[in-house]
């Protein structure tokens, strides 16, 4: 909601309450998150507004597995995914090396798995589909 319009935002609430009854659902509000995105592009900040009754503010929010920051960056789900990929993959090359695996061959699998992140990672990346020979 624009910042224009946050003196009705209790209103809007409420009128989000009453469509989740018409459509046989129910607003958990203890579950429920408010964000307030800020442009820090602007020169002029307006201030926040007041938080909502029984609704917790946040500075991030997880949207179908994508967290998202109030000043919409994603620099938090990035470096998430990444922490994430270099801890498994790392617990992968040790029971690897438990199991005798040689460090050629571990520089193999490493390689392998960081190429596959590459392709994922990047812009239109398919991990399925066959590598093209080059002729």
């Amino acid at each position: 909601m624009p910042t224009s319009n946050v003196k009705s935002q209790t209103l809007e609430l409420d009128n989000i309450e009453e469509w989740a009854k018409a459509n046989n659902l129910t607003l958990n509000r203890s579950k429920s998150a408010e964000i307030v995105i800020i442009d820090r592009k602007r020169k002029c900040h307006d201030t926040q507004p007041s938080s909502l009754p029984d609704i917790r503010r946040v500075s991030t929010i997880k949207i179908l597995g994508v967290t998202i920051s109030n000043e919409l960056s994603v620099n938090d789900h990035v470096s998430n995914i990444v922490s994430n990929n270099c801890s498994q993959t790392l617990y992968a090359l040790t029971i690897l090396r438990a199991h005798g695996l040689c460090d050629t061959a571990l520089q193999a699998v490493f390689r392998s798995v960081d190429r596959h992140h590459q392709v994922a990672a990047a812009p239109g990346g398919d991990t399925h589909r066959p590598p093209i020979d080059s002729e």
